[in-house]
């Protein structure tokens, strides 16, 4: 007797409807929240996702030890917060 599996169209339409509420929400970050300081959390939490999201992907899939990711992370840091004494 072959077992019952769950509708595979229902499970993506719910993970649809999720991500699309997680993206109307980041989009509307900015105007909802008028804290400079809460920005700049928000700024560097996107950034440690990022950097985060790619490390895993390459180690985990592919195997691969990137130091690129490294570059890329401190450039974006630096522009988008300033060096430690180097202000923008």
């Amino acid at each position: 007797m072959a077992s019952v599996k769950a509708p595979v169209i229902a499970s993506w339409m719910r993970r649809r409807w999720q991500i699309l509420v997680l993206i109307v929400l980041i989009l509307c970050f900015p105007i909802l929240v008028k804290s400079y300081f809460v920005t700049r959390v928000g700024i560097v939490l996107a950034l440690f996702a990022i950097n985060v999201t790619g490390i895993t992907l390459l180690t985990r899939y592919a195997g691969v030890i990137s130091l690129g990711h490294s570059a890329f992370f401190a450039r974006s840091r630096e522009v988008f917060q300033g060096f430690p004494g180097f202000r923008i």
